[in-house]
């Protein structure tokens, strides 16, 4: 018996690590979509030349895809610090509600519905590939269709009030509904239920973790 519960963790182990190298080569590929044919250097030149001369630009761009690979390194670190924070939150909060549940489960869970936030950039990708013309930098920057900044003018906000309005949005919402969807086996609990843990656990950790920020942005522009 304890062999076979052995196996098990180790089985969810090698799921958990076979799906984040799977995530991760797909954020490469698509960094290197958006490098390719959106980011292109003819972007750059249009974008900053009444700022930059041609040369200083050409350099900049030599030195940005010199350095690139940084870009990739960082990658999984960030991916791994935000899937261990969701992770984290939904293990207090089972801790608290008493469900006995493994850190390694959850991490499954928050790995599989990680499929949410590459929708967005697929999206993005899409819009500016196939449909947009004669965009700029500013333009992919201000690109939030999915959230609240996009009801309001970003250059008559607050600098401060820019985070918090993209973190509210139609991505976060689904995230927290497959989250929800894919707890519910591991509770067993119905779908409401799952969703109210959901968001008393993984909920309450993000609005703890935009306030902070938030106050960060307060202090870094006084």
């Amino acid at each position: 018996m304890q062999q076979t519960s052995t196996n098990y963790q180790e089985n969810i182990y090698l799921q958990n690590f076979q799906y984040f190298i799977l995530f991760c080569g797909i954020y490469i590929v698509i960094m290197l979509l958006y490098q390719d044919y959106i980011f292109s250097d003819t972007l750059y030149h249009n974008s900053l030349s009444e700022q930059m001369s041609y040369t200083r630009i050409d350099e900049m761009l030599q030195l940005q895809k010199k350095w690139a690979f940084f870009g990739y390194i960082i990658l999984p670190l960030a991916l791994i610090i935000r899937m261990t924070f969701t992770s984290l939150c939904m293990l207090t909060g089972a801790i608290i509600y008493e469900y006995k549940v493994s850190f390694a489960r959850i991490f499954k869970i928050v790995l599989v519905s990680e499929v949410v936030y590459l929708l967005p950039l697929f999206l993005k990708f899409f819009y500016f590939m196939f449909l947009a013309k004669n965009y700029t930098l500013t333009d992919l920057q201000n690109f939030d269709v999915f959230s609240l900044l996009a009801l309001f003018d970003i250059n008559n906000l607050d600098k401060w009030l820019i985070y918090p309005l993209s973190c509210i949005n139609i991505i976060e919402l689904l995230y927290i509904l497959v989250l929800s969807y894919h707890l519910r086996n591991l509770l067993n609990k119905n779908f409401n239920d799952s969703f109210n843990f959901v968001i008393n656990s993984y909920g309450i950790g993000l609005v703890l973790w935009v306030t902070f920020i938030t106050f960060v942005i307060l202090h870094i522009i006084k």
